[in-house]
């Protein structure tokens, strides 16, 4: 039987990334180890945290093409609780010139997000992109999802930025959010 509560160290926030830490860990389809077993992930693979329920983390894995399930805590390294970043200078946009392949590829990702955020959740959380220089992409915030709770901004920009960095192949990227003032509001990766 697993212990009944997390050492304070464990407690961590949806959207984090945490670490496998088993030779192999098995992904679940509910939060329960008699659920049936998804997949197994390997030692070091990378998970983010997208819901906890008691002892078990729902996970979507980083590496994959979107896989998810259940996966028990005694098997993940789970991050540290990030110290808050100090806003940053917003790169400026590159200039003179046709938008990229990226841009214009990440632009029909944007729209498609924001569909499926409408459908979901009645909202849409980004009204545009532009690309800067360096690799790096700025993201145009709505007022809604500057009302959202901390860990659903974190678990969206973190979606686009996997997309981003996919896309661009470039993992020195970042992905920088602007309210429609121009104003830092989040960075990933922080710097």
């Amino acid at each position: 039987m697993w212990p009944l509560f997390l050492p304070a160290a464990a407690l961590a926030e949806v959207g984090d990334i945490h670490t496998v830490k088993v030779n192999t860990a098995a992904v679940h389809a509910a939060a329960d180890a008699q659920s049936p077993k998804l997949r197994e992930v390997i030692k070091g693979a990378e998970v983010m945290e997208m819901n906890v329920r008691g002892e078990w983390y729902e996970i979507f894995v980083v590496s994959s093409d979107g896989a998810g399930g259940w996966m028990h805590a005694s098997t993940l390294a789970l991050a540290a609780a990030a110290p808050a970043a100090k806003p940053a200078a917003v790169i400026p946009p590159a200039k003179g010139g046709a938008k990229t392949a990226f841009i214009r590829e990440f632009e029909e990702y944007l729209v498609a997000y924001n569909a499926r955020n409408l459908t979901l959740r009645n909202y849409t959380p980004f009204s545009g992109a532009e690309e800067l220089t360096d690799g790096h992409v700025l993201v145009t915030v709505t007022g809604r999802w500057l009302e959202e709770s901390k860990a659903k901004q974190k678990s969206s920009i973190l979606a686009l930025y996997m997309y981003w960095e996919r896309l661009t192949d470039n993992d020195a990227a970042r992905l920088i959010a602007v309210d429609s003032d121009g104003n830092e509001v989040y960075r990933h990766p922080a710097e």
